[in-house]
C-alpha cells in the first residue's frame, strides 16, 4: 500500500528539506539507473541479455542456459558476443572488425527499442516521471545509466508553445564527460553510452555492457577518466533512482567520493512495492550498509512514493511551509557543533558544506581572539565580550531566517560561559540575552540539537601551542579541563540530553561521519538554549 504525500513528508521531512535546500543553491542533481526506463517497455541489463541471445543472428540459447546463473551479466554478455562474432568472422582486418561491431550494436539497438511506442511518452503513462522533468532541465547535470534516450524525447515533448516557436530544445546530450558542455542547464551524461531510439539522433562510440568494456571503464575510472563524474558527486547532492548500486565503476566512484568527502552525503530511492513487507532487520542492515559504504542515505519508495518525494522537493515555499504545520513536522533541523578550543569544531564543520554551514564569527576575527581570554585586561574583556555578543546575534539572525533546511554551526550562543568565571555568569547571561534577543521574543536562540566533542586535554594543549601565534602562554590542559567542567554545569540546564562525541583515538574523517549519522539517521531532539540564559539570570 502507498503512503501519501504527507505521509512521506512526515518519514523524509529532513531528506526533502535537505534536498530543497541544495536545489534552491544550485548543487542538486538526478541519476537513473534501468528503473527509470521500465515502464516505457526499456527491458532491463537481463531482459536485453536474453533477447539478444535469443536472436536469429546470435543464437545463444544453449551459452545463455549454461551460464546464466554462474556468470556476471557482462561476462555473459562477453561470451555472447564472441560467440556471435566467430560466425560472422569472415577475414583478419579492422573493416571485419567494424563490420561485426556495428552488426552487433545493431541487433542491441533493436532488442532494446523492441517494445517501446511513442504512445507511452504521453502524460500520464509513466507512473512519476513527469514531476521530475523540470528538475532535469533546471539542473546542471543529470546522470542517466541506461543508453536510451526517453528521458530526451519526454522533455522535448512537454515543451512550451514558445519554446517550440523559437526552436528551443530543452537539453543537451552528452557521453564523453571531458568535453566542454554547450549548455549550463539540462546536459544529460550517459556514462554507459547512448542508443536513441532514432539512429539519426547519434549513437555514442562506445556501449559499456560487455566484460572488456566494464573493466576498460573500471581502470579508467581510477585513471581519472571519469573525474567530472567524482567532481559532480563530490560537489552536488544528488537522488539516485532505478538504481541497484550494482555497476562496479559507480560503487568505485561512490566510494571514492566518500572517501574523499566522508560529510557530503547522497539520496537512494530503494525501490519497494510495499516497505511495510521489509523487517526492520532488513531495513537496517541495507540503510547501514548504503551510508557506511557510499554516503548514501536510504528511502525505501514505490512508483506512487517516488512521484509524491519529487513533488515536495519543489512544491512553494508556502504550501510546504503548510503542510508542515499540519503535519506537525518540523522543517528546519539546527545543530550546533561544540567543545574546547581546539578540539576541532572548526575542522569537522568545514566536511559540512553541502549543508547550510554558520561559521564561528561571521564577521572577520577581532585580532584579540588570538589572546588567551585569561590573559585580557578588564577593557579587552568587555571589549571582546560586547563583540562576540554582537556575533551571536548575526549568527542567530542568519540561523532563523533559514525556513527550511539543515544547519551546522559552529559553536553554540552559550559558549562564553566556558571562558567566564562562573560568580560572573549572571552578568554575562544578562549581556547575551539583550544582545540576542534585543528583549524580543522572536529573536530568542534557535533550538537546536547540541554535538559536544569531547578530546583529549593533553592532545589540545599541545595543539594550541603549536596553533596560537602569540607571546602568550596558551591554554593549558588544565583550562581545556575546566572548559568542559563548565560544559557540564552549563549543559545540566537543558531538558534533553546534549550528544556527546569522544574524539579520543578516532580520526578527523571518523569523527565526521559520526556527526554525519547524527544529523542524517537519529531522531532530532532540538534543545531550548535560551532557557539558560533565563535561568542562570534569575540564579
Amino acid at each position: 500500500m502507498s503512503k501519501n504525500r504527507n505521509e512521506i513528508l512526515k518519514e523524509h521531512a529532513r531528506a526533502i528539506v535537505h534536498m530543497r535546500q541544495q536545489l534552491n543553491a544550485g548543487k542538486f542533481g538526478l541519476v537513473f539507473g534501468a528503473g527509470i526506463s521500465k515502464p516505457f517497455k526499456i527491458p532491463n541489463w537481463n531482459e536485453l541479455i536474453e533477447r539478444i541471445a535469443y536472436t536469429s543472428e546470435v543464437d545463444g540459447e544453449e551459452i545463455l542456459n549454461y551460464k546464466k546463473e554462474s556468470s556476471p551479466q557482462s561476462s555473459l554478455t562477453q561470451m555472447l558476443y564472441e560467440h556471435f562474432k566467430s560466425k560472422e568472422y569472415t577475414s583478419h582486418s579492422k573493416e571485419s572488425e567494424k563490420i561485426i561491431q556495428s552488426k552487433w550494436i545493431n541487433i542491441i539497438h533493436r532488442e532494446l527499442w523492441r517494445d517501446f511506442s511513442e504512445t507511452l511518452l504521453e502524460r500520464g503513462v509513466h507512473p512519476y516521471f513527469d514531476v521530475f522533468i523540470n528538475l532535469v532541465r533546471n539542473s546542471n547535470l543529470t546522470i542517466n545509466y541506461n543508453f536510451d534516450d526517453t528521458i530526451q524525447q519526454l522533455i522535448y515533448r512537454r515543451r512550451t508553445e514558445e519554446e517550440r516557436s523559437d526552436g528551443i530544445k530543452g537539453f543537451e546530450t552528452v557521453w564523453d564527460a571531458r568535453l566542454q558542455f554547450q549548455y549550463n542547464k539540462g546536459v544529460i551524461y550517459h556514462p554507459n553510452g547512448f542508443l536513441p531510439y532514432q539512429k539519426i539522433e547519434g549513437a555514442s562510440n562506445f556501449l559499456v555492457f560487455s566484460e572488456d568494456s566494464f573493466a576498460d571503464q573500471l581502470i579508467a575510472s581510477m585513471s581519472g577518466h571519469y573525474s567530472t563524474l567524482l567532481h559532480h558527486l563530490s560537489k552536488n547532492t544528488c537522488l539516485f533512482i532505478g538504481l541497484s548500486i550494482e555497476d562496479n565503476t559507480l560503487k568505485h566512484l561512490l566510494r571514492q567520493s566518500s572517501i574523499l568527502s566522508p560529510g557530503h552525503y547522497h539520496y537512494y530511492v530503494a525501490y519497494t512495492d510495499d516497505s511495510s513487507k521489509l523487517s526492520a532487520h532488513q531495513k537496517n542492515a541495507i540503510v547501514e550498509s548504503n551510508f557506511e559504504l557510499y554516503n548514501l542515505i536510504t528511502l525505501f519508495l514505490n512508483n506512487e512514493e517516488i512521484k509524491h518525494l519529487g513533488e515536495l522537493i519543489q512544491l512553494k515555499d508556502q504550501d510546504l511551509e503548510e503542510c508542515g504545520l499540519i503535519n506537525k513536522v518540523p522543517l528546519k533541523y539546527t545543530y550546533y557543533i561544540t567543545g574546547a578550543v581546539g578540539c576541532g569544531k572548526t575542522t569537522t564543520l568545514s566536511y559540512f558544506r553541502n549543508l547550510s554551514t554558520h561559521s564561528e564569527w561571521p564577521d572577520p576575527k577581532n585580532p584579540l581572539l588570538a589572546l588567551p581570554y585569561t590573559e585580557l585586561t578588564e577593557k579587552q574583556v568587555k571589549e571582546v565580550d560586547n563583540w562576540i555578543a554582537e556575533m551571536f546575534f548575526k549568527k542567530n539572525k542568519n540561523i532563523r531566517n533559514c525556513k527550511f533546511g539543515i544547519n551546522v554551526i559552529d559553536r553554540t550562543p552559550l559558549d562564553p560561559f566556558t571562558f567566564t568565571d562562573t560568580n560572573e555568569w549572571k552578568d554575562k547571561a544578562d549581556l547575551l540575552d539583550s544582545q540576542i534577543s534585543k528583549q524580543t521574543s522572536d529573536f530568542r536562540i534557535v533550538p537546536g540539537s547540541i554535538i559536544l566533542l569531547q578530546g583529549d586535554k593533553e592532545s589540545i594543549a599541545r595543539r594550541l601551542k603549536v596553533r596560537i601565534k602569540s607571546d602568550k602562554q596558551p591554554y593549558s590542559s588544565e583550562d581545556i579541563e575546566e572548559m568542559y567542567n563548565k560544559f557540564q554545569l552549563i549543559f545540566s540546564h537543558l531538558k534533553n540530553k546534549v550528544i556527546k562525541i569522544d574524539t579520543i583515538e578516532l580520526s578527523e574523517h571518523e569523527v565526521v561521519k559520526m556527526v554525519a549519522r547524527i544529523i542524517h539517521l537519529e531522531k532530532y531532539i532540538p534543545n531550548d538554549l535560551h532557557v539558560v540564559l533565563d535561568k542562570i539570570k534569575e540564579s
